[in-house]
């Protein structure tokens, strides 16, 4: 299951695994140009959670196994917005929504290799000078100026937190964190005109730019590798740029271990973030739904 599938890296990947065999369910709100017989297609608007819960609820009474969930979909609005329940709109699609779907879909992932994948990204560290950080006084922004950037590096770092939650919590399913490198998609489109960006396409391939195609691939070896090559709740990198890093020219590819982020392994920080995200949940949906990430081993 592939959240974020009717465009860029969510589309590539799901075109991928058509090809070697897998059967893939798709999930955006608006229908991906794919055709294929195992290719099945679910409408789900990932900035509602009542729509998560539900589409949830109803694939486990359908559906009695899942190999793999990637939680890829994620937006970078240029100004301000909010869900209809008053969240704002990176935090709920970019990683709310994704541990809801993460924490439902558990009892239907398969013992034996689960695999739970978080497109995260190298803004959990910092992104454009903003530096990553949970702002629990104000995370919807409220009563401070809204940066694009700076909730983009606070809905990144929290999901890398929710992998590692995960793999300690789960230990039989494998969660992993993904940084797909600095692809060339639509998400945050170029501040370039049209004419500039394309003649200078040559140097930012050189400066790192990735296609769609190896975008996917840490994507791919997440899924695929044995398991035991698999460093369960850890960040697997394309190409990744971390600002204040000084070692190989502020550069990582592989496995990152550890991050860089000190925040990521703050036990006190990942703790009010478990509860925090268990309360947003709880009062959006009207219900008690789970302990959060910590459910018998």
């Amino acid at each position: 299951m592939i959240t974020g599938v009717s465009r860029g890296l969510g589309r590539k990947l799901a075109s991928q695994l058509l090809k070697q065999g897998a059967v893939v369910h798709g999930l955006s709100r608006s229908k991906p140009d794919i055709v294929h017989d195992c290719f099945h297609w679910h409408s789900v608007d990932l900035s509602s959670l009542k729509h998560v819960h539900d589409f949830c609820d109803q694939w486990i009474i359908d559906n009695k196994t899942l190999d793999g969930l990637v939680n890829n979909a994620a937006v970078i609005p240029e100004t301000l917005s909010h869900t209809q329940q008053g969240m704002e709109l990176q935090w709920t699609v970019n990683y709310l929504s994704a541990a809801l779907m993460t924490h439902q879909l558990l009892p239907v992932l398969k013992d034996s290799h689960g695999r739970l994948i978080h497109i995260s990204s190298t803004a959990h560290h910092s992104v454009h000078g903003k530096l990553g950080a949970l702002h629990f006084e104000d995370i919807h922004f409220m009563n401070r100026a809204y940066d694009k950037w700076t909730a983009y590096a606070q809905s990144k770092l929290a999901l890398t937190i929710h992998t590692r939650q995960i793999a300690s919590a789960h230990p039989k399913f494998l969660s992993v964190s993904v940084h797909p490198g600095w692809v060339a998609t639509t998400i945050a489109p170029s501040r370039l005109p049209s004419w500039l960006h394309k003649i200078s396409m040559p140097l930012l391939k050189r400066k790192g730019l990735c296609t769609e195609w190896e975008g996917i691939q840490p994507m791919l070896a997440a899924l695929l590798l044995p398991k035991e090559d698999i460093h369960s709740g850890e960040m697997l990198c394309q190409v990744g740029h971390y600002d204040g890093v000084s070692s190989n020219h502020n550069q990582h590819m592989g496995w990152l271990l550890p991050s860089p982020n000190p925040i990521v392994y703050d036990p006190l920080v990942s703790g009010k973030l478990k509860a925090y995200t268990e309360q947003e949940i709880t009062n959006t949906l009207g219900k008690p739904l789970y302990g959060f990430a910590s459910q018998t081993k």
